[in-house]
């Protein structure tokens, strides 16, 4: 009997060991949950920047058909700020608002009696606020213009 030492081959094995794929699969879930919360924001950022561009138009058109009303009544000899009202104003000369939207618009008289060469001048602050419901909850949107009797002076 002969007293040989056995050799064994001792080649690393061709696989991964679970440990290795628990690892592997926890960072790809965290990339991938990662990626996934970026790309919600991502689309709730441009909803939102969508909804504000609406708003600022619907602002911009409130401003914009209540200087068309002031400048026709100057035209026409009339009373300066005539059918200016919120009666009047919604649905005459403005456009109808989309879906989901609400347009305010405060018109206050802020004239002191104040006297610029001989005339007297009259001025109006108007305010428009614009909101909306989002996902989130209730934006709003508001700017202040003022308007002068230009027509009083000149």
């Amino acid at each position: 009997m002969s007293l040989q030492p056995k050799t064994y081959n001792l080649k690393p094995k061709n696989g991964f060991t679970l440990i290795e794929v628990v690892v592997s699969l926890a960072i790809l879930t965290t990339v991938m949950l990662s990626l996934h919360f970026v790309a919600q924001m991502a689309v709730r950022s441009w909803d939102t920047a969508q909804k504000r561009s609406v708003a600022y138009n619907i602002i911009q058109d409130a401003v914009e058909s209540i200087r068309n009303i002031r400048d026709n009544n100057v035209a026409t000899a009339s009373e300066w700020f005539a059918g200016t009202d919120n009666a009047s104003l919604n649905g005459v000369l403005m456009k109808p608002l989309p879906a989901g939207f609400t347009r305010d618009i405060v018109i206050t008289d802020i004239s002191s009696g104040i006297i610029y060469d001989g005339a007297t001048i009259f001025k109006k602050k108007v305010i428009v606020t614009v909101s909306w419901t989002d996902k989130i909850g209730k934006k709003t949107l508001s700017e202040t213009t003022y308007f002068t009797d230009w027509k009083g002076k000149y």
